[in-house]
């Protein structure tokens, strides 16, 4: 069974998926022309699920311009820590 696990719809009939492993990890960049989000989810220092979630510049600007959050599984407590909950609202993370 894989760690991290992700899917993607859009224009073909079915979904796409991909597997991550703790060693691998899993990384999606969704954009547009000139905005995008990049999701990192990895196994952080303390072996717990963590998710990264940035800003970028879309297809024009690839880069991470700006973290919009992290989220961490600690095991029995959720623990989130947020730059700007309110961009992690719009775009249905929380």
């Amino acid at each position: 069974m894989s760690r991290f696990y992700g899917t993607i719809k859009g224009q073909a009939k079915t979904d796409a998926s991909r597997r991550g492993s703790p060693n691998s990890g899993l990384v999606a960049h969704i954009r547009g022309w000139d905005i995008g989000i990049r999701v990192y989810c990895r196994v952080d220092k303390y072996g717990n699920d963590s998710i990264s979630v940035f800003r970028t510049g879309g297809s024009n600007d690839p880069d991470d311009k700006q973290l919009l959050g992290d989220i961490s599984d600690c095991r029995n407590e959720e623990v989130k820590r947020y730059s700007n909950p309110t961009d992690l609202r719009a775009i249905g993370l929380i």
